[in-house]
């Protein structure tokens, strides 16, 4: 065994001592508490989200590359039941739908570091204008790419279908079951043929009238 792989310790351990884990994650603490702003403004993606029955809200937040398949970086955060009771019905309100998985967002976060639950970000603030101008971006997006593919205006083309204005039935059961005769305004007429009528002894008898 080559022991120049290993750390210098292992040779003189009188001398170096080994930090522990809590020790080594608290320095990492430290140092992020002494060299990190107080908070920043982040462009992220919510990849998950769940409010908790405590009304904490914890999601994880993306960044992908240009082609939007790969991950290039990702953290989890947190929004405080407080500041969630505030941001979650500000942010639906201005935006026309609740704060969930697949939008992206600018929100303004703290980062944290703790010796037990490592590296995550807290949430203070949101802005909803921000959501609003990647939405409308990503509908313009899919129109012009529908307007290429040529399937922008297809329903456009279509033909409407008359309107059914008889219905035949076959049996009084089958009678019951059909709908009022006036539906949404319109004037729809029933008929009901015995049971003679139906099948081969009917001899492909039709509903009758205008």
């Amino acid at each position: 065994m080559n022991r120049n792989a290993f750390p210098s310790f292992l040779d003189d351990a009188d001398e170096i001592r080994p930090l522990r884990l809590s020790e080594l994650n608290n320095l990492v603490r430290g140092v992020l508490e002494q060299t990190l702003d107080e908070a920043y403004w982040i462009v992220a993606e919510v990849s998950e989200m769940r409010v908790a029955a405590n009304g904490h809200c914890y999601l994880e937040l993306v960044e992908k590359d240009a082609a939007g398949i790969k991950f290039i970086a990702k953290a989890r955060a947190n929004i405080w039941r407080s500041t969630y009771d505030l941001l979650g019905p500000w942010f639906e309100q201005a935006t026309g739908q609740r704060l969930q998985a697949g939008l992206k967002v600018l929100v303004r976060v703290t980062a944290t570091f703790h010796e037990v639950y490592g590296f995550s970000l807290n949430v203070i603030d949101i802005d909803p204008n921000y959501t609003l101008g990647d939405m409308e971006r990503r509908r313009r997006e899919i129109l012009a790419q529908l307007r290429e593919d040529g399937v922008l205006t297809l329903n456009k083309e279509l033909e409407l279908p008359r309107l059914t204005k008889r219905i035949c039935s076959h049996g009084s059961r089958l009678r019951r079951l059909l709908p009022p005769t006036r539906t949404v305004g319109l004037r729809i007429r029933h008929q009901t043929l015995p049971r003679r009528h139906a099948g081969r002894e009917g001899g492909g008898k039709r509903c009758q009238g205008p």
